[in-house]
């Protein structure tokens, strides 16, 4: 399978030219899941039970699937792509501040249990590493009339600088980031062969005004960010975290769970235990008054104790 190094996630572009997006039938997404065999039957409810997934919705004109054509990607694909799975050698997950910021230590160590617990992974915090000028190039967007940095520069650099224990490094920065002179910006961008991202707060709010919205938004993108290097491509079919995103209002409505055919690919990559994650995960939803997501676990959670008694 040929695998896309770079995928710009989460991103406005002037629109293109695109074949019109038609959302998959129930038989498509059954076969994106492929053979649920190998499973514990115990399992198998989070897979085949749907009924707090919502389809994948018809894009709006301003969506990403109005405007990037996207074949998805089905977990036989995902399998056949041989992606990097972290191991005994490389089991650590990073997380790298770019630049000067001022994001709290209480915030740092939010992000940092939300993708253990998310990925079933060890997360490191590295301190923060400065913007050298003659490496990561810089700009000031024509729109906002803020700074940016280029995002492809900073994978290189993350790629560069990567532990040897690392299995996947993680950037964010509170400055906005374009990845090229013809784009406006990108919420975030990932590399999926070298394992690097990065993600920006700068386009999330005020957080003092809804601080809620402004971590539901930093959590979906650098997520969606970490599953990229997780060897997940952009979901076409269900209403997923992993689908692209064009602009706030789609990230906004795009939930903070996996779907079936990307929780089969986490599955895949971490064997997690799923009472155990989604328990961790309604707890931190609950905390934060994320309500929709914390009923989204809490409800895995009952499916997978009934399905346990069975």
């Amino acid at each position: 399978m040929k695998r896309l190094p770079l995928l710009f996630c989460s991103s406005f572009l002037a629109l293109a030219e695109a074949s019109e997006f038609i959302p998959p039938s129930n038989l498509k997404c059954v076969e994106a899941l492929g053979n649920i065999e190998s499973i514990p039957s115990e399992l198998r409810t989070l897979f085949l039970d749907t009924v707090d997934i919502a389809p994948i919705p018809a894009p709006g004109s301003n969506d990403w699937l109005a405007s990037h054509r996207e074949r998805g990607q089905t977990f036989p694909q995902f399998k056949a792509g041989n992606f990097n799975v972290p191991d005994k050698d490389r089991p650590y997950l990073y997380l790298q501040p770019i630049g000067e910021e001022s994001i709290s230590d209480a915030d740092k160590e939010l992000l940092a249990n939300y993708c253990s617990d998310f990925f079933n992974t060890e997360v490191r915090l590295m301190d923060s590493l400065r913007v050298d000028p003659n490496r990561i190039r810089s700009r000031v967007n024509a729109f906002t009339s803020e700074p940016q940095l280029n995002a492809k520069d900073i994978l290189t650099v993350l790629d560069l600088n990567k532990p040897k224990d690392a299995y996947a490094i993680i950037a964010f920065s509170e400055t906005d980031l374009y990845p090229d002179e013809s784009w406006n910006f990108v919420f975030g961008m990932a590399n999926l062969q070298k394992s690097v991202g990065v993600f920006s707060f700068a386009r999330y709010g005020d957080r003092d005004k809804d601080g809620t919205l402004y971590l539901q938004r930093a959590l979906k993108v650098m997520t969606h960010e970490i599953g990229h290097m997780y060897g997940m491509m952009h979901c076409t079919y269900y209403h997923c975290l992993m689908n692209g995103s064009n602009n706030l209002s789609e990230t906004d409505r795009s939930p903070m769970h996996l779907c079936p055919v990307c929780l089969r690919k986490l599955h895949e990559a971490t064997q997690p235990d799923h009472i155990m994650r989604y328990t961790k995960l309604k707890k931190t939803y609950q905390s934060l008054e994320f309500t929709d997501a914390a009923d989204f676990a809490r409800s895995r959670v009952e499916q997978l104790l009934k399905a346990a008694l069975q």
